[in-house]
């Protein structure tokens, strides 16, 4: 048995209405409040409420069927346009592109929702309870698929989006053995009573859902004027399912009822009636969330939610409560200071008392939003409704250039005294590249006749009806991938697309609003229904860990929020770009572990990090000071100077110095050697021995390098 909770139809198809969720402990389905509670005239308010909003919302059908019918290009019925009928009438793909370009650039993939706690002891909890939300929105939600339905409801459909959040539970019925009621016998003693076998629903498996709800099946107010759909009264979905199913799943609904059969579904396209082969054995299902306050006498608290099921053609509803997804809890009354006791001597401070409130769902789970608003119109016209008039201007130019084109076919003119017959017949048939014989000057014999040609303003119409859609639209030929047929410079065009980035940023808010207030929703039931142990990956210094998140890690209180720019989508050289300029900014931090950011560099560039990233990288050694020294030979004599060359690693051992000392003493003696003069033959007397050197000694005391005066004068050497 699937017990589809608030989402009782599954929106977008023919499914089962499900029984109404159990409770998560015990596995017993709750008790329900009997709808015959309800009272005729409360019935018949709720039913009256329904019928005017089904009313109201015939008006917007028509239109929204229009907006779809022109995205797909199909703008003049469902079947297009057959062939020869209206040869004038064309289909232009502007919806179609417009509508894939903008739903793209509001939310190109699935953001990440962020929580941050309002409260110090919450702080610890905000991590996990990040990771496991958008576990959940990504694998059992699959929030993705509804966001992309509900982009196109808002921008081409409808100009609204709605969604229904909601918990899927399946159960199967088990026996379980009760003890019996003991007896007292004649002798005053208790005897046990025999065992019982009652029949449970048990939880076999549960998961959270938020799925798209068609505008055509939903339900609002008519006199609800506001943006913020959080304070419309009430909201309500509508949709089908087998009269078999209603009965098996309300006990209330007679085996012996049959529907009405007097109404089918209608949808936003033409073929929805197609899915339905036999309408007489569906029934249609509404299901309504109200806040209790606004209507019912026996409840006081704006937070209270009940919901409303009622199946057409059964008299009474068949589901009249206050959901079990939200709980309350009772008020807290003030205790006085008291005074000093044996037990307690410096006595008890006061409490201060707070009052009941609900916890869980406090919010309706039907989710709605729009891109803009009109004022005092709580669902506006579509992008498409609303740039309709330049579409059809569009189409009609274009079907002014195909009469032109039909009409202006070349046509030939002969004269018929210049041209016999048989050159004429020949000039009929008009065959490829024939040869047409003639006597004398041709131009006078065969000519052309003068075609009309197109005005050049009507290019220009077309051009203007194209800037009026990018205006509507907040698009223009660049953001939608086409060339630009007017040149402009590279500073004219940054600042158009600087002033359109405007309105797409603020439309975009709008949608990562949506998104936020339902996971918000989404959220409640979790800390409600949330059962057993789930490992998520939770982001830790270094990368991320794998921790596991029990159900009281996700009690607290929570604001929300989105990762900046997590929805848009980053080219990889800009996020190559991105993450060397952050490599940099961060080489001095000491408070940022840059080895994430060196595998997600190598990641960028196409290679394993763990092919080419050391599991354990070598110590850093201290990098040496540069220092620069300058000494002259004599500095060399002073130890000071030679310490210092022994400290920058320049080692000079005895063998070092004597080899020098040698080297030295050889050029100077080869320098002090006489050269023979003029006139004297070589070998004339005994040369003069090379002067003895005399041996170097350092000097006794240490001389500065560097010799001033007492007045600070430099001493020349």
């Amino acid at each position: 048995m699937i017990d589809q909770g608030l989402d009782p139809l599954a929106p977008g198809g023919v499914a089962a209405l499900a029984a109404p969720p159990p409770p998560a402990a015990p596995a017993v389905a709750p008790m329900r409040r009997d709808p015959s509670k309800l009272t005729k005239k409360q019935t018949d308010e709720w039913r009256a409420r329904i019928a005017a909003s089904e009313k109201y919302r015939e008006q917007f059908l028509t239109k929204w069927q229009q907006n779809v019918r022109h995205r797909v290009q199909r703008p003049f019925g469902a079947g297009g346009v057959e062939e020869g009928s209206e040869p004038d009438r064309l289909s232009l793909p502007e919806d179609w592109a417009r509508s894939k370009q903008k739903a793209a650039q509001l939310n190109y993939q699935l953001p990440k929702i962020v929580a941050s706690a309002k409260a110090p002891e919450f702080e610890e909890k905000a991590a996990k309870v990040t990771a496991d939300l958008n576990d959940v929105l990504h694998y059992e939600c699959q929030a993705a698929y509804m966001i992309d339905e509900c982009l196109a409801d808002v921008i081409n459909a409808a100009g609204v989006m709605v969604s229904l959040i909601g918990l899927e539970r399946h159960t199967e019925d088990v026996q379980m053995a009760m003890p019996g009621v003991p007896l007292v016998d004649p002798f005053g003693g208790l005897t046990p009573g025999a065992p019982t076998t009652v029949t449970v629903k048990k939880i076999v498996a549960q998961k959270f859902t938020w799925d798209r709800v068609s505008p055509a099946d939903f339900l609002w107010p008519p006199e609800f004027r506001s943006s913020n759909w959080d304070q419309a009264p009430w909201l309500g979905v509508q949709s089908w399912m087998t009269i078999e199913a209603a009965k098996k799943t309300w006990p209330s609904v007679p085996p012996e009822f049959e529907g009405t059969g007097s109404r089918r579904p209608r949808g936003l396209t033409d073929d929805i009636e197609q899915l339905y082969v036999d309408a007489t054995q569906y029934v249609r299902v509404t299901q309504i969330w109200y806040y209790a306050w606004l209507f019912d006498t026996d409840k006081f608290h704006p937070n209270c939610i009940r919901r409303l099921v009622l199946v057409e053609g059964h008299d009474e509803p068949v589901e009249y409560d206050q959901t079990d997804w939200q709980e309350w809890v009772p008020e807290q009354p003030a205790v006085p200071a008291q005074p000093p006791t044996l037990e307690a001597p410096e006595g008890t401070p006061e409490t201060p008392g707070r009052p009941g409130y609900y916890k869980g769902l406090r919010k309706l789970p039907v989710r709605v939003a729009t891109l803009t608003y009109v004022s005092d119109t709580a669902i506006p016209p579509s992008d498409t409704e609303a740039g309709r008039p330049q579409v059809r201007e569009l189409i009609r130019s274009r079907s002014q250039m195909l009469r032109q084109r039909d009409h202006s076919v070349p046509i030939r003119w002969y004269n018929v005294n210049l041209v016999d017959d048989e050159i004429a017949e020949a000039l009929k048939r008009g065959e490829y590249q024939d040869i047409v014989p003639v006597n004398g000057d041709g131009s006078r014999m065969i000519g052309e006749v003068a075609r009309a040609t197109y005005p050049r303003e009507s290019f220009q119409f077309q051009t203007i009806i194209g800037a009026d859609l990018d205006r509507s639209w907040s698009l223009s030929n660049n953001q939608l991938g086409t060339q630009t047929p007017n040149e402009r410079s590279a500073t004219e065009a940054k600042i158009v697309q600087s002033a359109g980035q405007v309105r797409l940023d603020y439309e975009k808010g709008r949608t990562n609003r949506f998104l936020v207030e339902g996971a918000e929703v989404l959220f409640s039931l979790m800390q409600k229904f949330r059962a057993g142990t789930k490992y998520v990956r939770v982001p830790k210094l270094g990368g991320e860990e794998l921790q596991p998140v029990e159900p009281a890690d996700l009690l607290g209180e929570f604001l929300w929020d989105i990762v900046a720019d997590s929805s848009d989508r980053v080219d990889l050289q800009t996020r190559q770009t991105n993450t060397l300029k952050l490599y940099n900014l961060t080489a001095n931090s000491k408070s940022v572990d840059r080895s994430q950011l060196e595998r997600e560099l190598i990641q960028l560039h196409g290679h394993d990090p763990n092919k080419l990233i050391r599991k354990e990288p070598p110590e850093d050694k201290p990098e040496a000071p540069n220092i620069s020294y300058r000494f002259s030979g004599e500095d060399l004599l002073n130890p000071m100077a030679v310490a210092l060359l022994l400290k920058t690693g320049i080692q000079l051992t005895p063998a070092d110095i004597q080899a020098a000392a040698t080297m030295i003493q050889d050029a100077v003696s080869k320098m002090m050697v006489r050269q023979p003069g003029p006139g004297m033959a070589p070998g004339g007397g005994a040369p003069p021995g090379p002067p003895r050197l005399a041996p170097v000694t350092p000097p006794e005391t240490v001389q500065p390098i560097l010799k001033r005066a007492e007045s600070g004068a430099r001493l020349m050497p």
